[in-house]
């Protein structure tokens, strides 16, 4: 099962341990507060963070040097190999600031990631192999997307210390890119699978059973 950005190895988890490991490491705070506040943080703005506000001592760009080569001794190319992939389009994000106007959310990045994952996928695939992609997907339409993604916040987020905040998921709303359903059903396509099924929950969540032919 892949995520939209095309991960093949379940990283995140990776991620937070590696971090936690060397701030503390470094004398530095890392709790639950440090770990929501640098969800979807590029990280340059992470590597700060940890400088600015959890107490290492060492400069942003020593930090994220640091982390990057703790990561790649986890997950070393020897085992799980490389993979080098062509962007076959380039397209603005689907929400485009004009079609939002809710207080928070800058969206104001392009997205292209999708179809260089959906095209790598393919190419790994053997004829009559299948693909299955489960990920938030609007299926509500274009002029309806304030409302839409209101709505699913409003449903999903919880207070703080309890879960995902309201600030998270406008976060992964800013910097996923999580397109429309419609949208990502022709991306799907026009990488070279067959789509057999859709199972949309609701109006922000979506799975898609796939082959390649």
């Amino acid at each position: 099962m892949f995520d939209l950005d095309g991960v093949l190895v379940a990283s995140e988890e990776v991620w937070d341990e590696v971090r936690e490991r060397y701030v503390r490491g470094r004398g530095g705070r890392y709790d639950d507060e440090v770990q929501r506040a640098m969800m979807g943080m590029s990280s340059s703005e992470w590597s700060r963070y940890l400088h600015d506000e959890a107490g290492v001592p060492d400069e942003p760009d020593a930090i994220n040097r640091e982390v990057v080569r703790l990561m790649l001794e986890a997950f070393p190319h020897e085992r799980f190999g490389t993979v080098t992939g062509e962007v076959k389009s380039i397209s603005n994000t689907v929400l485009a600031p004009s079609e939002l106007s809710i207080p928070g959310l800058k969206i104001d990045e392009p997205v292209f990631r999708v179809r260089v994952a959906l095209s790598r996928i393919h190419g790994w695939l053997r004829p009559g192999g299948s693909f299955f992609l489960r990920d938030v997907v609007f299926s509500f339409g274009p002029g309806d997307c304030a409302r839409g993604v209101e709505d699913w916040i409003g449903r999903v987020a919880q207070p703080a210390g309890q879960g995902f905040t309201r600030e998270d998921f406008a976060t992964h709303v800013r910097e996923e890119h999580s397109s429309f359903r419609w949208i990502l059903e022709g991306l799907i396509e026009r990488a070279g699978f067959r789509i057999l099924a859709v199972d949309c929950a609701d109006e922000a969540y979506a799975d898609f059973r796939c082959v390649r032919p």
